[in-house]
């Protein structure tokens, strides 16, 4: 009876300790919240994702309290469940009228939104949560970056939990980068950097997310076909 006592308590403590490992990765360590974190001169506010056009961006001017014309701004985005993620956009000002615009680049990666919050990431339809596994496979491999900043652009209708998901997402996706350029540069996980080694890992890719509401968004691609049942013997 002794001996089962002490196997369940043995058993008892080893997933008391399994639960509080796993519970303390899930957590971010300093390095991962330096590499999101906003600076101190940037204000951090909440934006209305249903205004559009000159509505929209003249609402972000008043937040920021700064009248915005061409030039690139960044500010820090207030997301519903208070995580703060920086984003940047560019307004084209032209007779008066607003226009929030990242302008087309060629290494950027567009996230398109429609009203049910539906996305096309690089204009592939895919899950939401599956976007930060394709910048891990796609933005860069061994040396070569093929993408460096992604734009989001949704519409008026979209629901807000899509979008601020979808922000969310990109972000984890630049952490899966991080981690590989670590291990790549200094055989180290991101949380295991020195402040210099920090610093180097930053200078090699930086976190860029840009709002765009310039361009209609496509609808989605219908879904692929059934293919017909396979007959095996």
């Amino acid at each position: 009876m002794k001996v089962q006592k002490y196997c369940f308590i043995g058993i008892c403590v080893f997933f008391f300790i399994k639960c509080s490992q796993k519970e303390t990765n899930s957590n971010p360590c300093a390095n991962e919240i330096s590499l999101f974190s906003t600076s101190d001169t940037l204000k951090n506010i909440t934006i209305d994702y249903q205004l559009k056009g000159k509505n929209f961006a003249n609402s972000i001017d008043e937040k920021l309290e700064k009248l915005v014309c061409g030039a690139l701004t960044n500010f820090g985005l207030i997301l519903e469940n208070q995580e703060v993620i920086k984003v940047q956009y560019r307004k084209k000002c032209q007779d008066g009228i607003g226009m929030i615009s990242c302008y087309k680049e060629q290494f950027s990666i567009k996230a398109l939104l429609n009203e049910k919050g539906s996305v096309l990431f690089a204009y592939e339809s895919i899950p939401i949560d599956s976007i930060k596994y394709w910048i891990r496979d796609n933005f860069w491999d061994d040396g070569t970056y093929y993408y460096d900043k992604t734009s989001v652009q949704w519409e008026t209708e979209t629901p807000k939990d899509s979008i601020e998901k979808v922000l969310s997402t990109i972000k984890d996706g630049y952490l899966l980068i991080y981690e590989k350029l670590s291990q790549k540069l200094f055989a180290k996980k991101v949380c295991e950097l020195q402040p210099a080694e920090m610093q180097q890992l930053k200078e090699q890719l930086s976190f860029t997310i840009q709002l765009n509401m310039e361009y209609k968004i496509p609808p989605p691609p219908p879904p692929p076909p059934i293919p017909a049942a396979s007959v095996y013997k």
